[in-house]
């Protein structure tokens, strides 16, 4: 099969898409004529807009999913397109409904899937990287390539808060320690006892994240810590991204920071539930993506239960190998979010 037209389906969380890019990139390269469209939900778009190998984005918003007038249009303009292949990555209802309704010849879809009717072929989930599973899927159309690595482009105009840009990127380290799912966040005096370690046993500055509706978890975590660090609301994945290059280590919880970091080219450190596999959502080199807990620990220790001590004694050791350790200590003075 050579596509002439093809519609990718990732519908869902941030580092979904993210796991998505080396396989948009793969099928690029195998057919450099065929128009790829990406449908997403927001703000999934703000990955892929300045992607090269994307020809055009569709956003399909979940609020809209009852209303009927916004479904008929955009089903509409989905058929207008006139795909001959489209491709469900994700394998829910809402994405099995978009790739039937597509109009495509060709419709793949996971073989797990509850919506069978919906693909006119079906394959198996392959139990490795997530992007490694995803790239997997394009073995049908004789698309082979050992590059698994997420990536994403950041819009070069995007402004940095001044002080960020003064730091050498050696000294400064992100802390994403939110997450839209609670059994997915450590505690967070945790993360501050971790904050505060990093600066006073290794002179290591934090940047600590949070994204639309968690301004009042930076202001609670403001008054908890006791040396300066730079607290940092981020309402836009362009702006996240610029501040994750600017960053030598990324420490934080499974969640879409983590793997926009991984895909700008920082180590990562995450601690996982036990409901999450690593195996599916860290990258397979231990040299640079490490991680705490998850559902294949001996003890399967609910994220809450993960000590702090352990953490420290890992990132310790992490640090070291990375180079990341500074003799003279940052006299930053403590600053808050505008």
């Amino acid at each position: 099969m050579i596509p002439e037209k093809a519609l990718f389906i990732q519908l869902k969380m941030l580092g979904d898409i993210m796991m998505l890019t080396p396989a948009i990139k793969a099928f690029k390269n195998k057919f450099p004529g065929a128009r790829l469209d990406i449908a997403v939900e927001p703000p999934g778009e703000e990955l892929v807009r300045l992607n090269p190998h994307v020809d055009n984005t569709i956003v399909f918003d979940h609020r809209h999913w009852f209303s009927v007038f916004k479904q008929y249009k955009a089903i509409r303009k989905l058929r207008e397109q006139n795909y001959d292949l489209a491709i469900d990555f994700l394998g829910n209802p809402r994405s099995a409904h978009y790739t039937f309704l597509s109009g495509a010849k060709t419709r793949i879809g996971y073989s797990d899937a509850q919506f069978q009717y919906a693909y006119s072929k079906t394959f198996n989930r392959t139990h490795c990287y997530s992007a490694l599973s995803k790239l997997k899927f394009l073995e049908f159309l004789e698309i082979e390539t050992s590059d698994y690595m997420p990536e994403l482009v950041i819009d070069p105009k995007t402004v940095l808060p001044g002080e960020l840009t003064d730091l050498s990127r050696k000294n400064l380290i992100a802390i994403s320690p939110v997450s839209i799912r609670d059994h997915k966040v450590w505690p967070t005096e945790n993360f501050v006892e971790l904050v505060e370690y990093l600066y006073s046993d290794f002179n290591l500055y934090s940047v600590v994240i949070a994204g639309p509706g968690e301004r009042g978890f930076l202001d609670t975590f403001s008054n908890l810590v006791s040396i300066p660090f730079r607290p940092m609301y981020i309402d836009n994945i362009m702006l996240l991204g610029a501040v994750l290059k600017r960053c030598g280590l990324f420490i934080g919880n499974d969640n879409g920071p983590k793997h926009i970091a991984l895909a700008l080219g920082l180590p990562t450190y995450t601690v996982y539930s036990n409901s999450s596999d690593p195996v599916c959502w860290d990258y397979p080199d231990k040299l640079r993506y490490r991680f705490i807990g998850g559902m294949n620990r001996p003890d399967e220790l609910p994220i809450k239960k993960i000590s702090i001590a352990e953490v420290k004694t890992q990132i310790a050791e992490f640090i070291n190998d990375l180079g990341l350790i500074e003799n003279e200590k940052m006299t930053s003075d403590k600053r808050t979010d505008s």
